[in-house]
């Protein structure tokens, strides 16, 4: 059946072809190959387009995965923070500890949590009763049982600051908040939790958790995503904060060929995690074959 279509179309084309004077079977005979050229043109060209296509959702749906991942990581590890900081507002509050037993817990929290630079324990004037600082600060002389640093709750905060802002939320709201980000006094780009204390229905202080920005992305991105792909925690003016993959020292930090940001939960404090991909047509395919 097709051996005949294919005779009858070539006795066709034959008969056209006769029927042409001479000088239309030059010019088309000249034409021909580069009819051809332009085909074969358009051809590559075609392709290319479907496999850069194919390759930038193929990259796109896989930095989007990393990143959601990460995002589900550190959630996870601040819901597990909060609960636990919940817990010891609520026994403080309740008068079922003391300053000895806080001060044993609150060791053991920020050892085991090392995301956690120091916690502390301030009344409702942000007086600082009692302070805990982590391992993430190697080297501080400072005792645990110092006055507040500079970028802690103070008597007289200064106006305006992410703390001061977000102890007065905690004050109104009666529920824990998180700051938005800051530096502390080293210069460590850092942000707060406030649990209110809640003592016979008044606001009577608040537990603050001071989080490392650099230790929830170097410790808490899973070691395969940061393999494939570079992950950054962002500020609210979108300046980098934290990354796995930072930026060689005086060289400034170039744009990925795709990004995809999700903002850090449960926080919601601006912070934004951004995952950043790169296309490489010439790597393997899923079938193993180089494009």
């Amino acid at each position: 059946m097709t051996a005949s279509w294919l005779s009858k179309l070539k006795i066709a084309y034959t008969r056209w072809w006769r029927r042409l004077p001479p000088s239309r079977q030059d010019r088309l005979a000249t034409i021909g190959p580069l009819i051809s050229v332009l085909l074969f043109l358009t051809t590559i060209t075609t392709t290319f387009w479907y496999l850069r296509n194919e390759e930038i959702g193929r990259e796109t749906d896989s930095v989007q995965r990393d990143v959601e991942i990460t995002q589900q990581q550190i959630a996870l590890r601040l819901i597990e923070n909060q609960e636990q900081l919940v817990r010891l507002a609520r026994e403080i509050a309740q008068r079922e500890i003391g300053r000895e037993n806080f001060d044993s817990q609150s060791e053991s929290l920020v050892d085991d949590r090392w995301e956690i630079t120091q916690l502390s324990w301030v009344d409702a004037q942000r007086r600082v009763r009692r302070l805990e600082r982590g391992s993430s600060t190697p080297g501080d002389p400072t005792p645990a049982t110092a006055p507040a640093s500079p970028w802690l709750p103070s008597v007289e905060p200064e106006p305006g600051h992410p703390s001061a802002t977000v102890f007065e939320q905690a004050r109104q709201t009666r529920r824990p908040q998180y700051s938005a980000p800051f530096n502390d006094v080293a210069g460590r780009p850092v942000f707060q939790l406030h649990v209110p204390l809640i003592e016979r229905g008044a606001f009577a202080g608040a537990l603050v958790a001071e989080y490392s920005i650099e230790a929830l992305i170097w410790r808490l991105v899973p070691a395969d995503v940061s393999r494939r792909h570079r992950i950054s925690a962002l500020g609210p003016d979108a300046a980098p904060l934290a990354s796995t993959n930072p930026p060689m020292p005086g060289r400034e930090r170039e744009t990925a060929s795709i990004v995809h940001d999700v903002p850090l939960t449960p926080a919601l404090n601006g912070i934004v995690l951004r995952g950043e991909g790169e296309l490489n047509l010439w790597r393997s395919s899923p079938t193993g074959h180089q494009w």
